[in-house]
């Protein structure tokens, strides 16, 4: 049976990982469910008002908005986050589609949360530019999140997770990946072992200190099938219109 992962954002680490300091990746939000605490999701510091994450970590099918908070500025889950925001708007990419499923990826996916309120800049939470060009093959970058960091069997690391990646060719990842992938996603890749795993969606990939992708979905959990990301360039001008608001 194949497995999809992702649209789970309530499980979201990386598995085959290393810990961060806190000072090293300031623009990581982590959204949570504010009746029970429960991880939903990943997502990126982008202004004074926004945190860019996936459509389908926020889709209101699976969670209401009401009860959605996020969290930045620690790195340690077992300290006491020092800052906490509550959505005022959340804009989904309009032409989402919501599917995922062994037959197609989620497209566009991808979305803004306009917090009330302004999250307040310093050394350990601050906002991430968006990338001025697009994705290329070779390129290497980081991805961040805060879920499980082996499978199957779901163990909780208390210091958020990075991982270096590797963009890979579209070909060459269709081949390995089994159903479409769409214009606006791109391939990642370490080794087996190293990768996103259930629910990190969300989570941005980061080059050169700048926001390229968004963890859209992996085939299992790092078993050396490059993860799928949402490509933030194809999506700049949706992102930019929304965070006028």
């Amino acid at each position: 049976m194949n497995v999809f992962i992702s649209s789970y954002c309530k499980l979201s680490r990386i598995v085959g990982g290393k810990g961060v300091t806190r000072v090293e990746y300031p623009y990581q939000a982590v959204l949570r469910r504010i009746t029970d605490n429960w991880l939903i999701g990943g997502g990126a510091i982008i202004s004074h008002k926004h945190i860019l994450t996936a459509a389908h970590c926020v889709d209101n099918k699976f969670i209401s908005h009401a009860n959605i908070k996020i969290n930045a500025g620690e790195t340690n889950y077992t300290h006491k986050f020092t800052s906490e925001y509550i959505p005022r708007r959340i804009f989904i990419h309009p032409k989402y589609s919501g599917h995922l499923n062994n037959r197609q990826t989620p497209n566009n996916d991808i979305a803004v949360i306009q917090v009330h309120g302004n999250i307040a800049f310093n050394r350990f939470q601050n906002s991430i530019p968006l990338t001025d060009r697009n994705i290329q093959n070779g390129d290497m970058g980081i991805i961040s999140g805060w879920g499980t960091i082996t499978h199957p069997v779901i163990n909780y690391a208390s210091i958020l997770q990075k991982a270096s990646m590797t963009i890979i060719n579209p070909i060459s990842c269709q081949k390995e990946f089994p159903i479409n992938i769409y214009h606006d996603q791109f391939c990642a890749f370490n080794s087996s072992g190293v990768g996103p795993c259930i629910g990190d969606g969300g989570s941005p990939l980061v080059i050169n200190y700048r926001v390229f992708g968004i963890f859209s979905m992996s085939y299992l959990c790092a078993a050396g099938v490059p993860d799928v990301y949402t490509n933030v360039f194809s999506h700049i001008n949706f992102i930019k219109t929304v965070i006028k608001f």
